[in-house]
């Protein structure tokens, strides 16, 4: 039976290339069939002319459709449950180029308001200017140290869940 999530599109530009291809990668790393809907019309997530066909703007109501074997995880990592992570982990390589990790306890960020147990998508963690502003700074609810956002965050445990689990073969 296929999975569904309702969210709102909350990006100031709407759902413009980068964001969309974010999405479309995901959905291509899955057996299932996905879809995107807006505005009554449905393109096939996997293709870039089809979602950015739909010219979705800021605040607009989407929903992913995900229809196949493996259509749990798939919907999982569409849009991840603020209750399937204890605290994440950001490798910040494609920003510095090199490979450093930051920290944060998803309960201590911001929900996606229309859909309060689903994460959002981008989080701004700090913002580089070449030449201008070289270095992060890394500031709550993010740390660079992965023992100071347990000891200051408290983060929950969370219950062993088989389908966050990725056995494709790479």
């Amino acid at each position: 039976m296929a999975k569904t999530l309702a969210c709102i599109v909350t990006d100031p530009v709407g759902l413009y290339a980068t964001p969309a291809m974010d999405l479309i990668e995901v959905a291509k790393t899955f057996d299932s069939d996905f879809t995107l809907t807006y505005s009554g019309k449905t393109v096939n997530l996997k293709s870039m002319m089809g979602v950015l066909s739909l010219g979705i703007p800021t605040k607009a109501k989407i929903v992913i459709t995900a229809d196949g074997e493996d259509e749990e995880t798939g919907i999982k990592q569409a849009a991840p449950l603020v209750s399937d992570f204890s605290m994440m982990a950001v490798d910040l390589f494609q920003r510095t180029g090199k490979h450093e990790f930051v920290f944060m306890n998803p309960d201590c960020i911001s929900h996606s308001p229309t859909s309060p147990n689903h994460l959002y998508q981008n989080y701004i963690i700090d913002v580089l200017i070449p030449g201008v502003k070289d270095e992060l700074d890394i500031k709550h609810p993010w740390y660079r140290n992965i023992d100071d956002c347990i000891n200051k965050t408290n983060p929950k445990k969370v219950e062993y869940d088989a389908t966050q689990i990725d056995y494709r073969e790479a």
